[in-house]
């Protein structure tokens, strides 16, 4: 499967919160996610998808400062 978004990468990860049959690689979903942080992710594994959680994936969550890093 290729990545929807870059049309590069290997769509391994889909969301199920969002509308569609959309799949992601790994640096896209992080991308359209990092705002979205109640969206239920999840991976291919060669033989069915499994639930990751978006920390799992590396995103950092930062709740003031506009989404971004104390100063």
């Amino acid at each position: 499967l290729e990545c929807q978004s870059c049309q590069i990468g290997e769509g391994k990860f889909h969301c199920l919160t969002c509308s569609g049959d959309q799949t992601f690689c790994h640096p896209c979903i992080v991308k359209t996610h990092q705002h979205l942080p109640f969206h239920k992710v999840q991976q291919w594994t060669g033989k069915c998808f499994e639930d990751k959680s978006l920390e799992e994936l590396g995103i950092v969550w930062y709740m003031g400062h506009g989404g971004q890093p104390c100063p």
